[in-house]
């Protein structure tokens, strides 16, 4: 679990690169999931074109990475 790995880091006072490198990657992780899923289902749709499914779970992604990370930014500096 990233969050865990990440509070353990703050714990032990790990290096911040390694710290940055986990968090990122947990980032992506959950955009990547969110849309994978969310691409499978709209694949069953019959009134979505192909062209239009590719379309909207790459917006899909760069709205779950950015939320995502806007999100983590605001905890990290609370």
């Amino acid at each position: 679990d990233p969050v865990a790995t990440v509070a353990i880091f703050h714990a032990l006072d790990v290096d911040p690169v390694l710290n940055m490198l986990v968090f990122g990657e947990s980032i992506l992780n959950d955009a990547v999931a969110i849309v994978l899923t969310t691409a499978v289902l709209d694949s069953n749709d019959p009134y979505m074109s192909t062209t239009e499914a590719i379309l909207s779970a790459i917006n899909r992604f760069w709205l779950m990475f950015f939320a995502s990370a806007g999100i983590g930014v605001l905890f990290a500096l609370i």
